[in-house]
């Protein structure tokens, strides 16, 4: 499993690689995947709950997500006014299955981690077990993930993630979505027609 990173640097206000970086790594990942699977779909799980701050980075990627009109390629579940969070991601898991087997999935999450300063954001070509913030023991789902660092593993609880961050970590998160996304619908031939993106909103 390969991990690619862009640091957040508190003392400047800035990231360390250019949000471009993050662009390229997370537009090869899906092109790998999609060529090795031979998947024509996807569907993006923003996991999470704006109920608490530090965990709330899924859901807020998902609430900007579903203002774009993506056609029926990319399906996005999970967002601030319907979570995708640790007490119904198992039974959406067991509703979906066909769905998920057929769609490259892509997770976003909230992720504790001792290796990784808070505000990075990490892109693996691998799933997650989501649930770990609150010890739940759900089944590793997804083939990408997208991880948001808001603490780590010792003291999550105590951690005073800002909503800034998060925010900073959600605004990084949908340029390289977007970007990466068309990119693939244009040249991948997701699908038969050419669609271009837009906000519905």
């Amino acid at each position: 499993m390969n991990d690619y990173k862009i640091y957040y640097d508190y003392i400047n206000e800035k990231y360390y690689n250019e949000r471009e970086n993050l662009v390229i790594d997370l537009l090869k990942v899906i092109q790998q995947k999609l060529s090795l699977y031979k998947l024509k779909k996807m569907m993006i799980l923003c996991i999470g709950t704006d109920k608490v701050i530090y965990d709330s980075y899924g859901p807020l990627v998902g609430r900007e997500l579903i203002k774009y009109d993506f056609g029926d390629t990319i399906n996005i579940v999970g967002s601030t006014k319907n979570t995708l969070n640790a007490l119904n991601l198992e039974r959406f898991i067991n509703e979906h299955k066909k769905e998920i087997n057929n769609s490259l999935v892509i997770c976003i999450d909230a992720m504790a981690s001792n290796n990784y300063p808070i505000g990075s954001v990490i892109i693996r070509d691998d799933g997650i077990i989501p649930g770990a913030l609150y010890n739940k023991k759900i089944p590793k789902i997804g083939d990408i993930s997208i991880c948001g660092i808001v603490g780590n593993k010792f003291s999550i609880m105590d951690n005073e993630v800002k909503l800034d961050t998060i925010m900073d970590m959600r605004d990084i998160t949908i340029d390289a979505l977007l970007i990466a996304i068309e990119e693939i619908i244009i040249n991948e031939n997701l699908i038969n027609r050419k669609i271009k993106l837009y906000n519905k909103k």
